[in-house]
């Protein structure tokens, strides 16, 4: 006599498979969650976010030595970008989509405050999207795995 168990398993693994194959898109997907592991002084209106810890990079479209995003695939994307604050001062930022502003973000002028900005975006292949450095001044973001920048392919 098979055990409920092992009937159950087999039922989960075939139900796996079927739910595969009616969106075999879906493991393609591109997708990335970066983590700034060690701290950034921004000092240039103009310089970019760098989050050096990769954890995931699905379709490769996040590179860690630029901090850009470049879309893979034609689509609607959501991102993410979490900011915390190294030290007292506030650290002023936003989401760029081919060298112009999305969204803004603001991390508080606190001891370790945090922001975190959420935004739907449409791209077509080859378009870029990055975190920048919005001030004027000199401000530290906080590593140690608190700042993050993550995307992930939403619909075509």
């Amino acid at each position: 006599m098979v055990s409920t168990t092992l009937v159950l398993l087999l039922l989960c693994a075939n139900l796996g498979k079927a739910l595969a194959s009616c969106n075999p898109d879906l493991e393609r997907r591109p997708t990335f969650f970066a983590s700034l592991k060690t701290s950034q002084t921004l000092s240039n209106v103009r310089d970019i976010v760098k989050f050096d810890e990769v954890k995931i990079n699905i379709g490769r479209g996040y590179d860690s030595m630029t901090g850009i995003f470049t879309s893979p695939r034609n689509g609607i994307y959501i991102f993410s970008c979490t900011i915390m604050v190294n030290g007292g001062g506030g650290v002023q930022f936003q989401l760029n989509k081919n060298d112009q502003l999305y969204t803004n973000g603001y991390a508080a002028n606190s001891n370790y405050g945090a922001q975190t900005v959420n935004s739907l975006v449409e791209l077509r292949t080859g378009d870029k999207v990055y975190i920048k450095h919005s001030a004027g001044t000199s401000q530290n973001v906080y590593g140690h795995y608190f700042s993050t920048f993550s995307g992930y392919l939403l619909s075509k």
